[in-house]
């Protein structure tokens, strides 16, 4: 009967022992262990800020994006090309815009639901009528005008200008949601004193925006990269020249 209770108890010594043991091992191996974050929990993507330790990313902001497009600068630059062999420029007049491709390159990288914005702007001779049914196909609002009797656009530009301003007032909201115009223009003009996209940019930037300007490289107003030099982190300038081959073709001519 005591042997009974002495292997009983030998038993019961031996695993306490066992267990202290396994607490021995436990203890040494948790500290090699890094703890998962909270954040990496729930799914969030955590920062490492180099000494071992997780901070949590900065808060999301959506961005909303407004699209101007100035058309005839857009055509007019597209058909100034330089030659590979000799450097000079030259200016092809069959030269055409697919509008559709300079849509699809100008939105790439935005998605759709957070364009809040999109409006083409330009002149209206009855030749061009089927440039602003592809526009408005693509979703745009067309601010077409006449082209006058001696040929120069007149009032296009300033009516681009109003929009821009019009939206500043509306799309105040720039702590909880980021604000981009995406202007594609090279026309820098001063305009003598009346409005001109310069001051709708500087306008537009100097109100918390950002700005994305995309234009034919040898388009592009010169004031606009000084401007930039000022807002470096908040103007981005891109060049369409890296695409001509998707977004111009030539115009064959009519037969008669």
């Amino acid at each position: 009967m005591y042997r009974f209770i002495g292997r009983i108890v030998s038993w019961g010594i031996a695993q306490i022992n066992d267990f202290y043991k396994n607490i021995a091992i436990i203890q040494t191996i948790i500290p090699l262990v890094e703890p998962i974050p909270i954040a990496m929990i729930w799914g969030y993507d955590c920062i490492s800020t180099g000494d071992g330790s997780v901070s949590a990313p900065e808060p999301f902001v959506s961005t909303d994006y407004h699209i101007i497009v100035d058309c005839s600068n857009i055509f007019i630059g597209s058909q100034t090309i330089r030659d590979p062999t000799t450097g000079a420029t030259q200016k092809n007049p069959a030269i055409r815009v697919n509008v559709k491709n300079l849509v699809r390159v100008v939105e790439n990288d935005k998605l759709k639901i957070y364009i809040k914005t999109r409006i083409a702007g330009g002149s209206k001779p009855p030749e061009n009528l089927p440039v602003w049914k592809e526009w408005a196909s693509c979703g745009y609002k067309c601010i077409v005008i006449e082209r006058s009797v001696s040929g120069p656009e007149d009032g296009v530009d300033e009516m681009l200008h109003a929009q821009i301003l019009q939206l500043l007032h509306i799309y105040k909201d720039t702590q909880t949601r980021s604000q981009v115009l995406v202007l594609v223009t090279g026309d820098g003009n001063i305009n003598g004193g009346r409005t001109s996209f310069l001051q709708s940019v500087e306008s537009v930037l100097t109100s918390n925006w950002s700005v994305e300007l995309w234009s034919w490289e040898r388009s592009l107003s010169q004031h606009f990269l000084s401007t930039q030099r000022f807002f470096p982190s908040r103007m981005t300038i891109k060049y369409l020249d890296s695409y001509r081959n998707d977004i111009t073709f030539i115009q064959k001519p009519r037969e008669n």
